[in-house]
């Protein structure tokens, strides 16, 4: 059995800004968009929409701008920016008319809302996007050639799992 970790405060440098520039972009993205909702839907759901949007904007800028300056204060905007998408997509696909506009709305969640919300998700959680760290985890009462239980020890018990912690993410 292999465990493989995926956070890490070390290695993560390179991986911060091409996170955060994504982040950003989003963010902006939402700005010409909201003028466009501003100028299309009726005065009562345009300002429910921008409201959202802006939300989502600021809280998606703001974690980006963290990642870029290597800051780990990004992890509560983060979290912001993926309650607010997933609200978004959620909203979305419940207020679609059926046929066209609910298959826009889908297709807006799966690619847009959801990837985001899912990367914002495991920033504010630690994860970093990439593998660092690996070390092979051997069950308490197996032999460590094949993880199956050994001459005298094992037989008859239920072997568990302990927590394994990286040497390279301190206080996890």
């Amino acid at each position: 059995m292999t465990l493989i970790t995926l956070t890490s405060r070390t290695e993560s440098a390179a991986w911060q800004p091409w996170q955060g520039r994504l982040l950003v972009g989003a963010g902006a993205v939402l700005l010409p968009w909201m003028a466009y909702l501003a100028a299309t839907l009726p005065p009562e759901q345009a300002v429910a929409w921008i409201a959202l949007d802006t939300l989502e904007a600021a809280a998606l800028m703001t974690a980006g701008r963290s990642l870029m300056r290597g800051d780990g204060r990004h992890r509560k905007a983060a979290a912001g920016a993926a309650l607010c998408l997933l609200a978004d997509a959620t909203a979305d696909l419940l207020t679609s008319a059926p046929g066209a506009e609910f298959a826009q709305a889908v297709a807006m969640a799966v690619a847009a809302e959801l990837p985001l919300a899912a990367l914002c998700g495991g920033l504010a959680l630690g994860w970093r996007g990439h593998i660092h760290h690996y070390r092979r985890a051997v069950l308490p009462g197996t032999s460590e050639r094949h993880n199956q239980p050994g001459p005298a020890r094992g037989k008859g018990r239920i072997a568990s799992w302990t927590a394994l912690k990286s040497p390279h993410s301190p206080g996890r």
